[in-house]
């Protein structure tokens, strides 16, 4: 069982060094999904605040369309299913102490 191993043992490094690991992947993949997150709200305000007005007509018509299309922010998903953000990644490290909290106080009372 994974809590009944010595962390200073070779299994134990191996161990702690795939958590690591495998935490700074999916910080990674949530840090740059917050960062797309982020500059893709930017947009609209962005392309507002231009010298619109003064623009030809045609111009005007795709500055709309891009602010129409930049009112809904663009996201990175996790299997088409779960936004990657900062708060995912919070709520996933969350849930995870959670449950290996619980599998410690289970495996204590034996």
């Amino acid at each position: 069982m994974i809590l009944a191993i010595n962390p200073i043992s070779l299994e134990g490094l191996m161990i702690v060094t795939y958590g690591v690991n495998m935490l700074s992947e999916l910080g990674l993949y949530c840090w740059y999904g917050n960062m797309i997150l982020f500059e893709s709200s930017e947009i609209m305000i962005s392309s507002y605040l231009s010298n619109w007005y003064e623009r030809s007509r045609p111009v005007k018509k795709i500055l709309f369309m891009l602010m129409e299309r930049a009112k809904k922010p663009m996201r990175i998903k996790g299997g088409n299913y779960i936004a990657l953000n900062y708060v995912t990644f919070v709520m996933i490290i969350k849930y995870s102490y959670s449950y290996f909290a619980l599998l410690r106080s289970t495996m204590e009372e034996d």
